[in-house]
């Protein structure tokens, strides 16, 4: 005998939703880390060497320049001689090919007008500065103040010695009761201690004699 067919579905109640079939939920995502870029590593920067400066050494010489053309009254006033005394130094550094500051004006005299003044010039170039002072020297030199001014006219100039040191000042004269003591160096300053001493001693044994 064959098996009987199988039974259907019962049917659905009426009002009954079937119902839904159970959602699937999105798949998590995990963060997405940005890869680490490594800081460069700086190598320390190292400041350039400076060289120190090479010093030349000098030595000073000292020129005596005559200006024939000018008479000291020009330099009367202050301003004028201001005036002249830059235009010199100036001229006189260009011409010698030195600094402004390597030269200085020791004195101004009459005759018509005579300037003596001191430069500073290389060791290695004494000898030849002093052999052309009287000519390639000069003539620069007359170059360089007609650019300055018109009224100085020609210069002549000579290599002389270092001039003698300032002498001392005069000693100071102290009165002492009417008595001049002169105070002229160490010696001067002993004797007017000892005076001065022997003077309280006396006033001393004075008292003691008193008492």
């Amino acid at each position: 005998v064959p098996s009987p067919p199988p039974s259907p579905p019962p049917p659905a109640s009426s009002g009954q939703v079937p119902s839904p079939p159970p959602s699937s939920s999105p798949p998590t995502m995990s963060p997405t880390t940005s890869p680490t870029t490594a800081s460069p590593t700086m190598s320390p920067t190292t400041s350039p060497t400076t060289a120190s400066p090479t010093l030349t050494p000098t030595v000073d010489v000292f020129v005596e320049s005559s200006f024939a053309d000018m008479d000291m009254e020009e330099l009367a006033s202050s301003t004028a001689r201001a005036e002249f005394e830059d235009h010199y130094v100036t001229a006189t550094a260009a011409a010698a090919q030195v600094d402004k500051s390597a030269v200085s004006i020791v004195d101004i005299r009459a005759g018509s007008v005579v300037v003596v003044s001191k430069i500073e010039v290389p060791e290695a170039e004494q000898e030849s500065f002093a052999e052309t002072a009287a000519t390639s020297f000069a003539a620069l030199l007359t170059t360089e103040l007609a650019v300055l001014s018109d009224s100085y006219g020609g210069v002549s100039v000579t290599v002389v010695p270092a001039p003698p040191p300032s002498p001392p000042s005069s000693p100071a004269v102290v009165s002492i009761s009417g008595n001049s003591a002169f105070a002229q160096g160490p010696s001067g300053a002993l004797n007017l201690l000892a005076a001065v001493v022997a003077t309280l001693v006396l006033l001393r044994g004075a008292d003691e004699i008193a008492y």
